[in-house]
């Protein structure tokens, strides 16, 4: 990320994902690449926020068979909310939703 000029002394590091952990460091760059800094390091990591997911718009069903079904689904607004590991489909015969 470039950081601005001398007199800068931060920088917005964005387009980080959320839940993780980030190990960050910082140089001079000089005009003369050979002139360039050392890299100075924080002790540990820098851990941005999870967040969860938006959940999944436009759920539908086809190709309903006997014992079957296909489900498909448009990823929320935010697909970047977490770390995405996968999708989990559940149906039920009941009438409603038991909570989590």
């Amino acid at each position: 990320v470039d950081c601005g000029d001398l007199n800068s002394s931060s920088c917005l590091a964005s387009d980080v994902l959320s839940g993780r952990g980030y190990l960050v460091r910082v140089r001079a760059r000089c005009v003369d690449a050979r002139a360039d800094g050392l890299f100075g390091y924080i002790n540990g990591t820098c851990a941005s926020p999870a967040f969860p997911a938006d959940p999944p718009a436009n759920i539908r069903t086809s190709d309903v068979g006997l014992y079957s079904f296909v489900a498909r689904w448009e990823a929320g607004a935010r697909p970047r909310g977490c770390v995405f590991r996968g999708w989990e489909l559940q149906a039920t015969s009941n009438a409603s939703w038991v909570p989590d």
